[in-house]
């Protein structure tokens, strides 16, 4: 029996081993260090990122604020500049028209004098000769001379006019000059700070895809230091669990008898719970499997502590209470659970040793019988040690459950 425990515990620590096969604590630790570094050294690369975008950020909008300045000012120089041009070529269509006119004053005057000249100049003797009095030799004379003065002033003043609007258009031509000089220079400084602005974004994305690179490498290396620590941990269950195996094997291998719960005598204290059943493999008990309606029975005087209407698949388990556990007992707790009907389901009935308790109902997975916990989720001592022994290989056995099978000679 002693080397049946043995064996199931050495396979069970083969199946349930691959940290330690893999690394050791100390290989563990040392990668955990290692990794923990490269999360420091790249949670300090995206800091040092992220600084960076602060400024560029800070930089780009300091550009954004100038080039909305200068180009505000571009604007209103541009719009300067339209409104020189307007009034320079409306200065221009005025001197067009001023020297149209002054060429018609000259043609009007030019025949004038030729008029004059065939029609003959009068001069003071026709004018006295042909005036009627002396007040029409008065007017006739006012006349000739207002006709003279006006035509000088007529020529005088078309001139005039023309050398002002020429003189207004080469100022604004000047002007014009300046206002597009000054345009073009703002507008230089705007495609500078542009370019400055360009030089910036172009920054921006290539530190923002360096730190996109190392968000994804610190993710990764987070995520390998927690599954290096998860294995650590595992493996620090595991030791638990080898440690736990190996005390369960010497209580065993030094209880009276080579194993299980005997009588001072030497003789097994209690009586097979399930003497009519086909015996399955171990995993946090005995399985076991019966015709319908077959008994199950109190290997010693037990109480029926809890019950769990669905402790899987809606089938139920019963958990019972020794009235004096044996010496050499693994628990002060049994339990049977699944494919069973129950006596009575009323917590605190007795049971004699050799007491039905239950039946092999007609549907259901089974039963499961073994060593009991009122602490454990599963109601079973192997849940409250080692919840993976609920699913061991098929054909394996367990040291919950060959220990159960020697306590009470379950064959």
């Amino acid at each position: 029996m002693v080397l049946v425990l043995a064996a199931a515990a050495l396979f069970w620590l083969g199946v349930h081993s691959p940290p330690a096969r893999a690394a050791g604590p100390g290989a563990l630790a040392q990668q955990i260090s290692a990794g923990q570094n490269k999360v420091s050294a790249l949670s300090g690369a995206v800091g040092a990122d992220n600084g960076r975008l602060r400024q560029l950020d800070a930089s780009m909008a300091g550009l954004q604020s100038k080039i909305a300045r200068i180009q505000s000012d571009l604007d209103a120089k541009r719009a300067e500049l339209l409104q020189l041009r307007r009034e320079l070529n409306a200065a221009r269509s005025r001197l067009a028209s001023r020297k149209t006119y002054e060429s018609k004053a000259k043609s009007v005057l030019s025949q004038q004098l030729v008029g004059t000249y065939e029609d003959g100049q009068p001069n003071i003797v026709t004018v006295v000769l042909d005036s009627n009095g002396f007040s029409d030799l008065l007017e006739r004379l006012s006349f000739a001379r207002r006709i003279r003065i006006h035509d000088q002033q007529i020529v005088g003043a078309v001139i005039l006019a023309r050398d002002r609007v020429a003189a207004q258009a080469v100022r604004l031509a000047g002007l014009e000059g300046r206002q597009q000089n000054l345009t073009a220079q703002v507008l230089a400084q705007r495609d500078q700070l542009d370019a400055a602005n360009l030089t910036l974004l172009n920054e921006q994305l290539s530190v923002t895809d360096a730190r996109e690179m190392n968000v994804s490498q610190l993710t990764t290396a987070r995520r390998q230091v927690a599954s290096l620590r998860r294995q650590l941990a595992q493996l620090a269950q595991l030791q638990a669990q080898q440690a736990e195996q190996a005390a369960l094997a010497a209580a065993i291998q030094t209880a009276p008898g080579g194993g299980g719960a005997l009588d001072a005598g030497g003789k097994r204290a209690g009586s097979d719970p399930i003497p009519d059943f086909t015996i399955g493999r171990d995993d946090m008990g005995v399985d076991a499997t019966a015709p319908p309606g077959t008994g199950i029975y109190a290997p010693l005087a037990s109480t029926l502590v809890q019950v769990l209407q669905d402790w899987y698949t809606s089938e139920p388990l019963l958990l019972f209470q020794f009235d004096n556990p044996p010496p050499g007992a693994l628990s002060d707790y049994w339990y049977v659970a699944e494919q069973i009907d129950p006596v009575t389901t009323a917590v605190g009935t007795q049971f004699q040793a050799g007491q039905r308790v239950a039946s092999f109902a007609a549907s259901g997975t089974g039963i499961e019988i073994g060593w009991g916990s009122a602490t454990a989720d599963t109601r079973t001592l192997a849940g409250a040690t080692d919840p993976a022994a609920a699913n061991p290989p098929t054909g394996s056995t367990t040291s919950w459950g060959e220990s159960f099978k020697s306590a009470f000679g379950i064959p």
